[in-house]
């Protein structure tokens, strides 16, 4: 099995974007996927009311909220950046439109379960493989390819890799450098990078 990979080139991420724009259930998942360097089971657990209130009559989403992770059992709170914010109140506008938009319902509910489950996690890897065919990525990817998308683009402009242990919570640094997938070709034009600002 080929190790799942982040997504490398931005204009293949936007165009994943534009594709699942369709769907307001799809590009929620990917905003907060590609935003929040979340897990995909942590994504889809969320219940409407951990993430948004209604406010003057309408469904507003949190600035942040606070997770607690299903693999790791620890808590943090997650900043929701504009676009995933709007993405999330789309979704619950649609939902509320069937009908589903409970507090105490699912963000992501199943289309098979009448909305009693979430959706699965197999049901949201085929969606993003599917999205990420049609946009023209070749690498392997799985759910896990948005979260490490998070990390790597992250990492590519500048921030500091601690900080992503800590949101990844990582045990150590050295799973956090494995994970964000820098190639050993990305690794070598520091040097070049570094011998034309000393040459």
């Amino acid at each position: 099995m080929k190790l799942v990979q982040p997504i490398r080139k931005v204009a293949q991420i936007k165009r994943m974007k534009e594709i699942a724009a369709a769907r307001p259930r799809d590009i929620c998942l990917l905003e907060m996927g590609f935003h929040t360097g979340l897990r995909v089971q942590d994504i889809l657990s969320l219940h409407i009311s951990d993430i948004a209130r209604i406010n003057n009559g309408r469904w507003q989403a949190a600035r942040s909220y606070v997770v607690n992770e299903q693999k790791t059992r620890k808590g943090k709170q997650v900043e929701l950046v504009k676009s995933v914010r709007t993405a999330i109140e789309k979704q619950i506008e649609t939902l509320d439109a069937c009908g589903m938009a409970a507090p105490q319902g699912w963000l992501f509910p199943s289309p098979y379960r009448q909305g009693d489950k979430p959706l699965s996690r197999r049901h949201a890897g085929r969606l993003i493989k599917s999205i990420a065919r049609r946009a023209g990525v070749t690498e392997p990817v799985a759910c896990h390819s948005l979260r490490k998308s998070f990390g790597y683009h992250a990492f590519r402009a500048g921030v500091d890799i601690m900080y992503l242990k800590e949101i990844f919570n990582h045990s150590d640094i050295g799973i956090t450098k494995r994970y964000i997938g820098i190639t050993q070709d990305e690794l070598n034009s520091v040097y070049q990078r570094l011998g034309a600002i000393m040459a």
